[in-house]
């Protein structure tokens, strides 16, 4: 540690050389998944006015991110490398601004111990190398925070810093308006933020104003959310386990999750024991501010979920800079006696091991879709013989591996449990089939036909797949863990029905 301190810029260097590599490797190992294929469809059927002008296709997210990706691909391209590249690039500015905020809010030594730990957190790096806004939520809302402590320690520039980040947060995720939201509640509690009310609400003067534009495209989505929405309603003690998300997210293998959560929460626990003993207000302020920014969000989207289940782990990125930061100043401010050090080197050996998880396939919600893709061209007559789809989340990334085997696929229409809108469906020009459609295809059809079956098919779904396999003699069954199975059978007799 005293080499570290003598030549602290060397050992930064190092930290966000790591971090670039850690987001930039293993960049293509995974499949695009639908999600992302979802980016890489809307922004190859949308200009960025098109995207600002109907709400991303239909979908209920702001423009920015998409539009961004829009120009980037028209310079890099649309493979599986450059359509992730983005979010790396975005996300290597979210560790700068972990550093920043915790040296701000804090110390040097908290802001080094919050780059070391946001350098190996397995969510910054999984989200990092995602072609979605998770990465750019994150960064901009960190820089928000950055931008606020700048204005509690006179900086002059805080104000324009915040304007500006907090501005593309709102324009990146609905969900880092309920954070900014519960961050006012510090700003307005605490006195000597209190005191500079007209520089911070200045800033959100401005920033209203420059969000005028997407107010109507937000109560538009908003309506629709709340008129029906995928997501299944929250338990009251999901918030527990978001807190490790926040470190962890989906890579810890399961005999180990038990083991970040409790050390998540010990770690909390400890430094809730070290700051009341910790004599300078500021830094206690310091350290609610971060947790304000982590648990008012977690508990206002568990309220808001009441009305409209909203409460999505993933969607909580753009407080994931707040948590590192709050573990890290908390620590730099340990005792000499107390177990913190010892417990965030614990932590960040745990984040080691879901980051060797992540590398290694395979990936819970990233299947292999371009091995499917690849077997698929492999089998006989390909284009010729008809593929069946029976969830959203295996045709959407199809179109983006096989695109030359869609014309001859049907997708199962799974009514309200779709993961997009109608609306969105139709804009992305993918067509639908109902259950009734399908049902009395599949009565009549002779020959060969390919199934794709997808982890978490609905029970509809499920049973007309039972059928066809009790009708159709199974020539061959191809498994792709964690949840994808390839089914090619023969019908060469037509049902009673």
């Amino acid at each position: 540690m005293q080499a570290i301190a003598r030549k602290p810029s060397r050992f930064l260097l190092l930290l966000l050389i790591l971090g670039a590599w850690l987001r930039v490797y293993g960049l293509s190992t995974h499949s695009l998944w639908f999600d992302e294929t979802f980016s890489q469809r809307v922004v190859s059927l949308f200009d960025p006015i098109s995207l600002f002008q109907n709400g991303v296709a239909g979908d209920v997210h702001p423009p920015l991110y998409f539009a961004l990706l829009w120009l980037w691909v028209q310079f890099v391209g649309d493979s599986v490398v450059a359509l992730r590249m983005l979010s790396v690039l975005i996300a290597l500015l979210a560790l700068t601004a972990c550093y920043h905020l915790a040296r701000l809010l804090f110390n040097r030594r908290a802001a080094t111990l919050a780059l070391i730990l946001a350098a190996f957190a397995p969510y910054q790096v999984y989200y990092a190398q995602e072609t979605r806004q998770y990465a750019l939520s994150f960064m901009a809302l960190a820089w928000a925070g950055v931008g606020l402590a700048a204005l509690w320690r006179g900086k002059h520039y805080g104000g324009l810093l915040y304007a500006i980040s907090a501005l593309v947060s709102l324009y990146t995720h609905y969900i880092c308006g309920l954070t900014l939201a519960v961050l006012h509640l510090w700003l307005l509690g605490y006195a000597p933020m209190r005191a500079k009310w007209r520089q911070w609400l200045s800033a959100d003067a401005v920033i209203a104003l420059l969000y005028l534009p997407q107010v109507f495209t937000f109560l538009s989505q908003t309506s629709a959310v709340f008129s029906g929405f995928w997501i299944r309603p929250p338990s009251v003690l999901a918030p527990v386990f978001s807190v490790s998300y926040l470190i962890f997210a989906v890579v810890l293998p399961v005999s180990l999750i038990p083991l970040g959560v409790v050390a998540v929460w010990l770690l909390l626990a400890v430094n809730v024991l070290d700051m009341r003993r910790v004599k300078q207000a500021q830094v206690r302020a310091a350290w609610l501010f971060c947790l304000l920014a982590v648990f008012g969000t977690l508990i206002a989207a568990l309220i808001v979920s009441i009305r409209a289940p909203i409460y999505s782990e993933r969607s909580f990125g753009m407080i994931a800079p707040f948590m590192v930061v709050a573990l890290a100043g908390a620590v730099a401010y340990a005792p000499r006696r107390s177990p913190a050090r010892l417990l965030y080197g614990a932590l960040i050996l745990i984040c080691l091991g879901g980051l060797i998880a992540h590398y290694t396939p395979p990936d819970l919600l990233r299947p292999p879709f371009r091995q499917i893709a690849a077997d698929l061209r492999a089998l006989p007559e390909p284009e010729r013989v008809p593929i069946l789809y029976l969830h959203d989340g295996a045709y959407l990334p199809m179109t983006y591996y096989a695109p030359e085997l869609m014309a001859n696929s049907r997708l199962v229409f799974t009514e309200a449990r779709s993961w997009l809108y109608p609306r969105t469906w139709e804009l992305l020009g993918i067509k639908r089939y109902s259950r009734a459609e399908i049902a009395a295809w599949l009565g009549d059809y002779q020959g060969t036909l390919r199934v794709v079956y997808y982890g978490g098919t609905l029970p509809e779904e499920e049973a007309t797949l039972r059928a066809l396999l009790a009708r159709c003699p199974v020539q061959r069954e191809l498994d792709y863990p964690p949840f994808v199975i390839l089914y090619e059978v023969q019908c060469d007799v037509r049902s009673d029905g």
